[in-house]
């Protein structure tokens, strides 16, 4: 395989700083991802140029298997952010990806995790009036999200 050729990087980076495995997770090529997380000296939060990772892509686009993938590859920081101060669980709950987001808080991801512009992963799906917006606040609540009463008084009740 190429990827094992001498002199072969992993994690070159094109005219945007996004590796393979960010471009894998941002398109959701499982297969092309699960090879590059097999290959050794990956960078697994390698970030792009507005300080993306291969985690936030996939949990902003949905891809659950991805995302799974990137979890269980081991030190993955389900906490980073980007040039915006945005983390996967910020970026999974503004597109509706109640799945994702589960897995990322039973990862560890903190829902408090607050933005540049101070917003909150329950934040982010409300202001952005999420069409399920009455069942991710429930599942928020659900899961002892703190930020949700702040939120509630924000945006005011639906």
């Amino acid at each position: 395989m190429i990827l094992n050729s001498e002199g072969v990087d992993p994690n070159m980076e094109d005219s945007s700083y996004r590796t393979p495995l960010s471009v894998a997770a941002e398109f959701g090529q499982e297969n092309i991802l699960r090879i590059l997380l097999e290959t050794p000296g990956v960078e697994l939060n390698s970030s792009d140029r507005l300080g993306s990772t291969a985690l936030h892509h996939a949990a902003e686009k949905g891809h659950i298997g991805l995302v799974e993938k990137l979890l269980g590859a081991g030190a993955v920081d389900v906490d980073s952010k980007c040039a915006f101060e945005s983390t996967p669980l910020w970026a999974a709950a503004g597109k509706g990806q109640e799945k994702i987001v589960s897995l990322l808080i039973a990862a560890g991801a903190n829902p408090d995790e607050r933005t540049q512009d101070c917003g909150t992963p329950s934040g982010n799906a409300a202001l952005l009036e999420q069409p399920k917006w009455s069942k991710w606040s429930k599942f928020c609540w659900q899961l002892g999200e703190r930020t949700l009463p702040r939120m509630i008084d924000m945006v005011g009740p639906h």
